[in-house]
C-alpha cells in the first residue's frame, strides 16, 4: 500500500542510504583496486529495509545502479576497463537483488505482522467469546441451582433408561446418583397407578406430544411422595424424540391436605349418622336382641324355630359389629400409649390368627428382633390383626403371613406380608376409602381403621405389591 505520510517524511529514510551512496561513490573513485568499493552500494539498499514506503528500496537500488555506472567513466589507469565494467556489473546485479531480497522480506514481514494481527483479533473475538460462553455457563448453573431448588428433574433416553438426575431428585428419593442412572423410573414407581396410565403417557411422548400429570411415587426406604409431572421429548435433526426430560413438582403436602379435607368432610358426616345410630338403632337392636334370646331359650332344642331364632341372632351379632365399626370409625377412642415390645404383640396377633378356625390351613410366622416401641398395645395389636385376617381370607384360608419387625430405625416398623393375589392397582388407590370394600358382607371400615390408629400415633401405612406377588402393608411410626 503507498504511503500517505507528508513529503519530507517520506525523504527522510533516504538521508542515511544517500550518505552511504555518496561515501561509496567517493571511494570509488579514488580507489583503482580489483575489488571496488562499489561492491558496498547493496549496503545502501538495506538500510531502507525499514522504510515506510515499498518503493524506497528499488529508488535507492536505481540510484545505486546509476553511480556504479558513472563510477565506471571516471578516469583510472590501473585498472583494465573490461574488468573494471565486468565488476560494475555485478556490483548492478547486486545491488537490483538486495532490493528484490529487501522487498520480499519486507512483504515477509508484513504478511507476519498481518496474521500477527489477525491471530491476535481472533485471540481477542475468542476471548470475548469465551468471556460470553463463560457467562452463559454461570447463567446456566443460576438457572440449573434455582430449578434444583424449586423442581425435581431427569432425563430419560428413548428406552426409559435414566441418564441424568438433579440433586432434588436424589434427595426426594433417597436414592444416590449412580443407584439412579441406567435404571428406569419403575425404580420409585409406587404400584398405585394402573398400566394403562403409563401406557398412554408413553403413546403420547413417543409420538412428539407433552404429557402432564400427578403420580405417586415411592423413595428408597418405602415412603410415598406425589409429584405433579410434565414430561416433554427432546427431539433429534430429523424432529424425531431422542430423549425424555421429566419436570417434577412435590405436591405431597397438598395431596395429604386434600385427602386430610376430604376425611374431615367425611368424618363431620359420618359423626351425625353415628349419633343417629347410637340412638335410634343400636338401642333397640339391644331389645330386639335380648327378646330373641329369651324366646330361644324357651323353645325346644333342635326344633326349626329356635335353629331360624338361632340365625336371626346371627344376622343381629353381624350388624351389630358393623355398628361397633361405624362408631370406632367415627368417633375413635383416646391413644393410651406405653413401652411395648412389638415383637411379643406380634406374637399375640399370630396367636390369635391361628385360634380362628376358618384359617387352619394359613402358617403364620414371626419374624425380627425384639423392639421396644411407645404405643398403644390394644390399638395397634387390633390393627395388625385386622391386616393378619384381611391376609388370610385373601388368601383364602391357605398359605403363609409373614408378620415382621423391620429394620427401620430411628422408626418402628411393621410388615404383614402375604403370598396371595396380590391387589389389583385400580383398587389399591381405594382401599383406605371409608366404606369402600370388595367383600360381599364387608363394611368397608377395616383398612380405614387402621389407618385411623397409625395416624393416631404419628405414622405412615402403605400398601406394596411386589412382582413377585403377594402384598405386603407397612406401619410406620415414631419409637417414642
Amino acid at each position: 500500500m503507498p504511503d500517505s505520510s507528508p513529503l519530507h517524511q517520506k525523504l527522510l529514510p533516504l538521508a542515511l542510504p544517500i550518505v552511504t551512496m555518496s561515501t561509496v561513490f567517493v571511494a570509488d573513485s579514488l580507489h583503482a583496486t580489483l575489488v571496488t568499493p562499489a561492491l558496498l552500494y547493496p549496503t545502501a539498499v538495506l538500510l531502507t529495509a525499514n522504510a515506510k514506503d515499498r518503493r524506497m528500496p528499488w529508488i535507492v537500488a536505481g540510484l545505486a545502479a546509476s553511480l556504479t555506472v558513472a563510477g565506471h567513466y571516471v578516469p583510472r589507469d590501473e585498472i583494465l576497463p573490461t574488468v573494471d565494467f565486468l565488476n560494475r556489473v555485478m556490483t548492478v546485479l547486486a545491488t537490483i537483488g538486495t532490493a528484490g531480497l529487501v522487498q520480499y522480506f519486507t512483504r515477509f514481514k508484513d504478511r507476519l505482522r498481518q496474521e500477527e494481527a489477525i491471530a491476535a483479533a481472533i485471540h481477542a473475538r475468542n476471548s470475548r467469546t469465551e468471556e460470553k460462553l463463560e457467562n452463559s455457563l454461570h447463567e446456566l448453573r443460576d438457572m440449573q441451582l434455582a430449578m434444583d431448588q424449586a423442581n425435581i428433574a431427569s432425563i430419560s433416553d428413548l428406552h426409559g433408561k435414566i441418564v441424568y438426575v438433579n440433586d432434588k431428585f436424589c434427595q426426594i428419593s433417597g436414592y444416590a446418583r449412580q443407584e439412579l442412572i441406567g435404571q428406569d423410573h419403575r425404580i420409585v414407581n409406587s404400584g398405585l397407578h394402573p398400566k394403562s396410565m403409563f401406557h398412554s403417557l408413553w403413546q403420547t411422548i413417543g409420538h412428539g406430544g407433552t404429557w402432564r400429570g400427578e403420580v405417586r411415587n415411592r423413595t428408597k426406604d418405602g415412603e410415598f411422595w406425589w409429584a405433579d409431572t410434565t414430561i416433554v421429548p427432546l427431539f433429534d435433526t430429523h424432529d424425531k424424540p431422542k430423549q425424555y426430560v421429566a419436570i417434577r413438582s412435590d405436591i405431597t403436602a397438598r395431596k395429604l391436605a386434600e385427602e386430610q379435607l376430604l376425611e374431615q368432610a367425611s368424618l363431620a358426616r359420618l359423626g351425625a349418622m353415628a349419633s343417629v345410630v347410637a340412638h335410634e338403632v343400636r338401642n333397640p337392636l339391644a331389645g330386639v336382641m335380648g327378646a330373641l334370646q329369651v324366646l330361644r331359650g324357651r323353645m325346644v332344642a333342635e326344633s326349626e324355630e329356635r335353629m331360624i331364632v338361632g340365625d336371626v341372632l346371627a344376622r343381629i351379632d353381624q350388624l351389630n359389629a358393623s355398628l361397633s365399626d361405624l362408631l370406632l370409625y367415627a368417633r375413635p377412642r383416646a391413644v393410651h400409649k406405653a413401652p411395648t415390645n412389638v415383637r411379643l404383640l406380634l406374637e399375640e396377633v399370630a396367636e390369635s390368627t391361628r385360634a380362628d378356625p376358618r384359617f387352619a390351613g394359613v402358617d403364620v410366622q414371626v419374624e425380627g428382633q425384639d423392639k421396644v416401641c411407645t404405643v398403644d398395645a390394644n390399638l395397634i395389636g387390633g390393627a395388625v390383626l385386622n391386616l393378619a385376617l384381611n391376609a388370610a381370607q385373601a388368601a383364602e384360608g391357605k398359605g403363609r403371613i409373614q408378620l415382621v419387625v423391620a429394620d427401620a430405625d430411628p422408626c418402628c416398623r411393621l410388615e404383614v406380608r402375604d403370598d396371595g393375589p396380590g391387589i389389583d392397582a385400580s383398587v389399591r388407590a381405594r382401599i383406605f376409602e371409608p366404606f369402600f370394600t370388595t367383600k360381599p358382607r364387608g363394611t368397608g371400615l377395616g383398612l380405614p381403621i387402621v389407618k385411623r390408629i397409625v395416624e393416631q400415633h404419628g405414622g405412615t401405612i402403605g400398601v406394596d405389591c411386589p412382582e413377585s406377588g403377594g402384598t405386603v402393608v407397612h406401619l410406620q411410626f415414631p419409637l417414642g
